[in-house]
């Protein structure tokens, strides 16, 4: 076996074997000067000296000792890849593989290195992990072997546990010590009879994949019903002053009732059940207790709509300052837009509109405030405007100015028949809103997509500036619809946060935008 090994380390180190030769530094006083250089507890430069040679000589010999091909060592001839290839395949991998283990390479459990004796089993051991031992050698040699192809396989292709638990089987089904394959699979010897142990065990399959399967914490129902018992809690319950649950403030409450859980155990239990962070959206809602009524009888009024009726939704925008006003725009990469706190107003307006829902137009005028006399001058512009129609509807929310006795006054003596008969006006007809329902307020959403457009990022040079920029977006936006009927898409006046048109599921006043 000696003899075996020497002309091994020959084939290696590039020379031919030759027991005559009378050389001072013959081939096994130069291999034992490298196998002492390989140890961890002795230093180069000591043994160089002590030897008397050179430390660049010692790492040459040993560079070509590792990676060297036929002749390189002891002729310094070097020989083409495509003649050595498959020579190196064969044998350099084998050879620094023993050479490996004789130097003491496991040091991290420190067991003895392997002896002349363990050549041979390391060579079959490395035959498999080559793909060099035919499935019909391996029957004829070991007989009837559970899962003998699968277990072939993975000591070639699989990763390096499997690989490792697939030698450990043959090798021990060929009779090798466990002791040796520790060694060659660098594992422990009790690994080594586990693995034995678990292939024998029937329940376990044909090969047993390393570490038994443990059961998840996560998926343990007691504790996926404790970390909900404690969630569906409060916090004050346990002490803590706080509103909501944080996973630390789960784990400490949890530990308090005896469950032990991780943090990422929590959050797998939580994520799992569906459960995620949401913050509260603020529902705009309705006190009126005869809000379903009202909400019915628009929603009658919208559906049964003759051609010659319109239904207007009126209200007020503003007053608004008219100074530098910020927004959302595209800048550049090292600009930071700014609005002063502090700015001097050049003026306020307050917009007084009607929108016209079947045809999608708005009228619209400036006020001086929010009064009676403000929706009687919008009442009788409307009349002006919509002359040729039977009946028009006006829809809004239920300020004071809005109900006002005064303006029913003027609403009833518009529609008596004299008033009509004389003037020419159509019939007007009030159907107020739900106290407090500012969203079902379609105009609102107009306000929005308008302040988008062309109040913010704005910076008015005077009120008449900011008229002249209102009026022409309102004007614009009438001649688009009047071209297309149906709301516009893309447009910036499509773009509203609600459709310009009635539904109970609309939020038309954006707080955003206004």
């Amino acid at each position: 076996m000696q003899r075996l090994l020497l002309k091994g380390v020959n084939i290696v180190m590039g020379h031919k074997h030759n027991t005559n030769c009378q050389e001072r530094y013959g081939v096994e006083h130069k291999l034992d000067v490298l196998l002492q250089g390989f140890r961890h507890d002795v230093v180069v430069t000591d043994l160089c000296r002590r030897e008397g040679i050179s430390c660049s000589t010692y790492y040459q010999r040993r560079k070509r000792f590792l990676h060297g091909g036929m002749h390189r060592f002891y002729h310094g001839k070097s020989v083409g890849l495509a003649e050595q290839a498959e020579r190196l395949n064969s044998e350099n991998y084998y050879f620094r593989k023993v050479l490996y283990f004789m130097i003491g390479g496991n040091l991290r459990h420190k067991r003895q290195t392997l002896s002349l004796s363990d050549i041979e089993p390391i060579r079959w051991m490395l035959r498999p992990m080559q793909n060099k031992y035919p499935l019909t050698e391996a029957k004829n040699e070991l007989g009837q072997v559970a899962g003998l192809a699968t277990l072939l396989e993975e000591a070639v292709s699989a990763k390096k546990r499997e690989r490792n638990h697939a030698i450990s089987i043959l090798a021990q089904c060929r009779g090798i010590r466990r002791s040796t394959i520790a060694r060659f699979l660098q594992i422990s010897r009790s690994s080594v009879y586990r693995h034995w142990e678990r292939f024998q065990t029937p329940d376990m399959g044909v090969l047993s994949r390393g570490r038994q399967s443990k059961t998840v914490k996560a998926n343990n129902k007691a504790n996926i019903e404790a970390v909900f018992s404690v969630l569906h809690s409060p916090p004050s319950e346990f002490g803590i002053n706080r509103t909501s649950w944080r996973m630390a403030d789960l784990k400490k409450c949890l530990a308090e009732c005896g469950v032990f859980l991780g943090q990422a155990t929590i959050r797998r239990i939580v994520k799992t059940a569906g459960y995620t962070w949401r913050r509260a959206k603020v529902v705009l809602t309705s006190n009126d207790p005869l809000y379903r009524q009202k909400l019915r009888r628009i929603q009658a009024v919208l559906s049964s709509l003759r051609e010659d009726e319109r239904f207007f939704s009126i209200d007020e925008f503003g007053p608004f300052a008219i100074k530098m006003k910020a927004g959302r725009k595209l800048v550049a990469p090292d600009e930071y837009p700014s609005v002063p706190q502090f700015q001097k107003s050049k003026g306020w307006l307050i917009l007084t509109a009607a929108l016209e829902l079947s045809t999608n137009q708005v009228t619209h005028f400036y006020s001086q405030d929010k009064s009676t006399d403000e929706m009687i001058r919008l009442l009788e512009l409307l009349l002006t405007e919509y002359r040729g129609c039977s009946r028009i509807y006006l829809s809004w929310d239920a300020a004071s100015w809005h109900i006002s006795k005064r303006l029913k006054q003027r609403i009833y003596k518009i529609n008596t028949r004299s008033y009509r008969h004389k003037h020419g006006t159509p019939k007007v007809k009030l159907i107020p809103l739900p106290a407090s329902a500012q969203f079902l307020n379609v105009i609102e959403s107009v306000f929005s997509g308008m302040a988008r457009a062309i109040i913010h990022n704005s910076n008015y040079g005077s009120v008449d500036e900011a008229k002249s920029a209102i009026d022409r977006h309102f004007k614009e936006r009438n001649e688009y619809f009047q071209k297309h009927p149906k709301p516009a898409g893309r447009k910036i006046w499509g773009r509203e946060p609600s459709q310009p048109q009635f539904s109970e599921a609309n939020n038309c006043k954006d707080r955003r935008f206004r």
